[in-house]
This record gives C-alpha cells, structure tokens and sequence, in this order.
C-alpha cells in the first residue's frame, strides 16, 4: 500500500480507474475486498485481461483514507509516468 500512499498520479474510483485503464495510462490497482460485487467483476477482469498488476484491501473505508478522502473507495490507482 505504501506505492499507493506515495504517488503522485493517482486515481480513486471506478469510473477513473476505468478510464485511465481504458487509456493505457493505468499502473497498478487496489481494489477494496468489501466492494460491491458488480464493482469487483467489472473491476478485475478489466485488470487482469490488461495485466496490470493489482492488490487487495480489506475495506472501502481503509483504501478512502490511504487515498485522503472522507468517504469508502472500491477501487484505487497508479498512473504511469508520462
């Protein structure tokens, strides 16, 4: 967690996961294990069919607070260096 703690381009959401992902500016991934199911079928595969590496968290609520937000995520990112 701490590659995640320490970059300076992240991206906190589904849909900015996605999107960077969908890019190809995407590194690296944290999806919370507490996440709602459709998030994390939608979330993974796209990872693993793009293998880009990813690890697990157990709650929303502790991957909020690594990311500096008030509220859960599901899903977090590294972007790669342009």
């Amino acid at each position: 967690m701490q590659k995640l703690i320490d970059a300076d381009l992240r991206v906190t959401g589904l849909r900015q996961v996605l999107r960077a992902l969908d890019q190809q500016q995407l590194a690296w991934a944290v999806v919370a294990l507490d996440a709602d199911a459709k998030v994390k079928d939608q979330v993974i595969p796209a990872l693993q069919a793009a293998h880009i590496p990813f690890e697990t968290i157990p709650t929303m609520k502790e991957l909020g607070k690594i990311c500096g937000i008030s509220v859960g995520a599901a899903v977090a990112g590294v972007l790669k260096f342009a």
